[in-house]
């Protein structure tokens, strides 16, 4: 492996809970980012910097993770494994963090498993 593929790139996961009843979540959250050159993997969003119990409404929650170079980012996948009591959860956005670039990814919907299993999905980035 060449020194350029072995590098890692520090990003932050920047995720935002929508402000409304019962839009909160205990259940574990992942971020998989695409790119032109790749995907890193699921990644799991588990200490936030800034508040100890995450994901909760209104809030704001930045995590921090270090990635293979993946080239221009141009999809994100948000997901949650429906665990825990209030497993439903309602996220306004996500943005992510490079050093020299921000991606933001409008999400507004709920993530919950009923009649249609909405715990895993896919946003394309529309610049």
């Amino acid at each position: 492996m060449s020194d350029v593929e072995s590098e890692k790139v520090k990003i932050q996961v920047i995720v935002r809970t929508k402000d409304t009843d019962c839009a909160g979540t205990d259940a574990n959250v992942f971020v998989t980012l695409k790119g032109e050159q790749g995907e890193t993997g699921k990644m799991e969003l588990k200490t936030s910097e800034n508040h100890l119990n995450k994901f909760e409404r209104g809030q704001i929650d930045v995590f921090h993770h270090q990635i293979a170079e993946i080239g221009t980012v141009t999809a994100m996948r948000i997901e949650h494994d429906n665990k825990g009591l209030g497993s439903s959860w309602c996220v306004d956005y996500v943005e992510i963090h490079f050093p020299h670039r921000v991606y933001h990814f409008d999400v507004d919907r709920w993530m919950e498993k009923g009649r249609v299993d909405t715990t895993s999905i896919d946003v394309d980035y529309t610049g």
